[in-house]
Formats: C-alpha cells, sequence, structure tokens
C-alpha cells in the first residue's frame, strides 16, 4: 500500500466530472478493494446512497469503476503475491477497464500513455509472472 512518498494514478478519478468528484474520493478514502467490488456487485451502500443522493446508478457504476483501478495503482507489487492474487488484480483491472479478454500485455499498452501509474503496475506484474515462471521452468 502507498507510503508518503508513493504514486496514485490521479487519472481515473481525473476524468469524472466536478459533481461526481467528492463521492469518488470518499470511497477511495472510506472503503477497500473488496468493498468496492461487493458494491459493484450488489449496489452502492446506504451510506453512500444517503450521502450522495443526487448520483445515479449509472454513474455510480463509473464511480466504482475508476475508484476500483485507482486501488489497483495503490499496489506495490513483490514476488510474495501469490498467482492468484495477481490474477485478481488483472481480472478486476479487466472488469473495472471494460476490457475482459485483454491480456496484460495489451492492457498495458492501452493505459500506458493516459494512466502511466496504473500502468507501470500492470507492467510490473508482468514481470513478476515472468520471472516466477523462469524459476519453476528452472
Amino acid at each position: 500500500m502507498p507510503g508518503t512518498s508513493h504514486q496514485v494514478e490521479t487519472g481515473f478519478i481525473g476524468e469524472l466530472p466536478l459533481n461526481l468528484k467528492p463521492p469518488a474520493e470518499d470511497l477511495l478514502k472510506f472503503s477497500t478493494l473488496k468493498q468496492l467490488i461487493l458494491m459493484r456487485k450488489h449496489g452502492i451502500d446506504d451510506f453512500f446512497q444517503k450521502t450522495y443522493p443526487f448520483v445515479n446508478d449509472t454513474e455510480w457504476l463509473d464511480i466504482i469503476d475508476k475508484v476500483m483501478l485507482t486501488k489497483v495503482s495503490y499496489f506495490e507489487l513483490s514476488d510474495r503475491f501469490t498467482a492468484a492474487q495477481m490474477n485478481k488484480i488483472l481480472e478486476i483491472s479487466r472488469f473495472a477497464l471494460k476490457l475482459p479478454n485483454e491480456s496484460a500485455q495489451s492492457m498495458y499498452q492501452i493505459t500506458e500513455y493516459r494512466y502511466p501509474v496504473f500502468a507501470k503496475v500492470i507492467k510490473n506484474l508482468m514481470a513478476i509472472c515472468q520471472k516466477k515462471v523462469k524459476q519453476q521452468a528452472a
């Protein structure tokens, strides 16, 4: 998770209209990635619905996706992550980017210029996966 000098991808939330940034920032501050996934699946919780009654269901879905991608950019991946954990990060990223069939390499290329911090996480994930494959083959 981020330390005081850790970079976080700001591009996803930055794309939201001004009126949707406060709910996105609150979700980012007060919700875990797991909670966001559950809200994406089952709907926004009552607290956020009451706090931001002007946000409609479609906007909440977009907000949640962008906050999930921002949360993914928090990760400082290392070889301590299991293959299952790294695959889950890719699955979440694909879902939130609406790119369900893209490879990690393709996702990196798609996001490299517009979302450089996020893309760096994906690139690091690929490097760790390649390293693990080589270690297993040796």
